[in-house]
C-alpha cells in the first residue's frame, strides 16, 4: 500500500472517531441538558407554590392581627376560666332568685379537663322550685352558652312546681 492511501485511511479514521466523538457529546449534552431543565422546571413550580403558601400565610397572619386577635380575646373574656367554675352555683342560685324560684346546686361531675388549645367542659346538675310554670320557663331559656342544658324533668309536688335534675354541660378554658 502506497504511502497516500495510509495517510488517507489515517486522516480518515482519525477524522471519524473525532465525528463519532462530537456526537456523541452532544446527545450526552443534549440528554444532561433535557434532564436539568425539567428539574428547573419543577423547581420552579415548587417555587412558585411555595410562594403563594407563604403569601397565603402573610395574608392569614394580617388577618388574625387585625381582627382574629379581638374576636380571641372576646372568647377569652366571655368563656369561664376553671378557677371561676366555682362561682357557677352562685350565679345559677342568684338567677333563679330573680325570679322567685328556690333553687338548689347539685354539682359537677364528669369534668373533662381544658388543655391550651382546647375548652374543657363540666356537666352539672341543678334543682329548682316555683310556683308558676313561666318562671321556670324563663330560667331556662336564661341560661346561655357557655351553658348548655342537656336535660330536665318537670314535676309537681303540691301547688309547686320543680325541675329535678336539671342536667347541663359549661364550657371553661384553663386557668392561668
Amino acid at each position: 500500500m502506497s504511502y497516500f492511501k495510509k495517510a488517507l485511511i489515517t486522516e480518515i479514521t482519525i477524522s471519524l472517531i473525532i465525528i463519532i466523538a462530537l456526537l456523541w457529546s452532544v446527545l450526552f449534552f443534549r440528554s444532561k441538558i433535557s434532564g436539568s431543565t425539567a428539574q428547573i422546571i419543577d423547581d420552579r413550580i415548587k417555587l412558585i407554590e411555595r410562594s403563594e403558601s407563604l403569601k397565603t400565610f402573610n395574608l392569614l397572619q394580617s388577618q388574625y392581627n387585625s381582627k382574629g386577635r379581638s374576636y380571641l380575646n372576646v372568647l377569652h373574656n366571655f368563656i369561664p376560666s376553671e378557677d371561676k367554675l366555682i362561682h357557677l352555683g352562685n350565679e345559677l342560685r342568684l338567677l333563679a332568685g330573680d325570679l322567685d324560684l328556690e333553687s338548689g346546686w347539685i354539682g359537677f361531675d364528669n369534668i373533662e379537663p381544658a388543655t391550651p388549645t382546647d375548652l374543657g367542659s363540666a356537666s352539672f346538675s341543678f334543682r329548682v322550685k316555683g310556683n308558676e310554670m313561666k318562671n321556670l320557663f324563663e330560667f331556662i331559656q336564661s341560661l346561655e352558652y357557655p351553658l348548655a342544658v342537656d336535660s330536665f324533668r318537670i314535676s309537681r309536688a303540691g301547688p309547686q312546681l320543680e325541675i329535678f335534675p336539671l342536667r347541663g354541660r359549661t364550657a371553661f378554658r384553663p386557668s392561668q
